[in-house]
């Protein structure tokens, strides 16, 4: 059988043995344990329709050192012809199904917690929290991301105190975003950095306006570093009624738009694995020196 070897390939095969380790830029696991800051990514609609499906560190905003990582994220609007990309979503959710959650309408977020763990969140802080070690279903997550999830959730009721002055009872909203909230925190708990983006998609078909509980989950999730899509081909107010418009993108898909995004090869990918092959042959010539 003939094979023929890129310079990629055979400067790549001898990084390897050379470091001992491969020579991808980020390895498994590596962005875990960093300190994580959440960059919300304002774009058209047509960058949405190129980053919203590629991993972190193709995404502008991205970075990362030896103490933090910034993780660009959406937090968008959609409205208009959206079949084709909820049709993309779908197939997605098909090979990323523990990491991407796809819901029709805000029923599953806007789901109160039980009154079992409105009286367990009575007695517990943000210092209490860090102790409880079995506290389901916070106890299968690492003890980093158990800590990035209290933080979030705190975060998140800040937010709502502060600059979107929204009502709510605190235990029952603790409650909500910890205890009676284990697809999200599923999710989050298969999430790898290098792998994929966690991802939350509402296709809101109902009329029904969001209760604060599924705004405050949405919030919590891109906290964490999820992506944050509501989808309308109706265009029914959802987010809007509660967030300012800085908090969010708000985008309108024309049926041309989706015509292009049918059509569209993304070219991310393909000019990121240039980028990367041209920076391996030279590290190769250099060490071949």
């Amino acid at each position: 059988m003939k094979i023929h070897k890129t310079a990629a390939y055979d400067a790549d095969r001898e990084l390897t043995e050379l470091l001992g380790v491969e020579s991808r830029l980020y390895k498994i696991g590596m962005l875990d344990t960093q300190a994580q800051e959440v960059l919300r990514l304002a774009t058209t609609v047509d960058e949405l329709s190129l980053l919203l499906f590629e991993p972190y560190e193709y995404r502008p905003g991205f970075h990362a050192d030896e103490r933090q990582v910034t993780l660009p994220c959406f937090f968008t609007k959609v409205d208009g012809h959206t079949h084709q990309l909820m049709s993309t979503a779908r197939k997605w959710k098909q090979d990323h199904n523990r990491t991407t959650l796809v819901y029709g309408g805000f029923h599953s977020l806007d789901q109160r917690p039980t009154t079992y763990s409105v009286k367990t969140a009575k007695e517990l802080d943000q210092s209490a929290l860090k102790e409880k070690q079995d506290l389901e279903p916070l106890a299968h997550l690492s003890e980093v991301k158990k800590d990035r999830v209290v933080q979030s959730a705190f975060k998140v009721m800040q937010w709502l105190d502060g600059e979107l002055k929204l009502s709510y009872k605190k235990p029952e909203l603790l409650a909500a975003l910890l205890l009676d909230n284990r697809h999200i925190l599923d999710a989050y708990h298969h999430t790898e950095l290098t792998q994929t983006v966690p991802k939350c998609i509402v296709e809101d078909n109902q009329k029904k306006v969001p209760s604060v509980i599924a705004l405050a989950r949405m919030l919590m999730m891109h906290a964490l570093g999820f992506d944050v899509l509501v989808v309308s081909k109706h265009h029914y107010s959802s987010i809007e009624n509660y967030l300012p418009i800085e908090w969010f993108d708000h985008h309108v898909m024309s049926a041309q738009e989706m015509d292009k995004e049918n059509h569209r090869s993304s070219p991310v990918g393909q000019v990121i694995g240039m980028v990367m092959i041209a920076a391996l042959v030279l590290i190769y010539f250099v060490f071949k020196r």
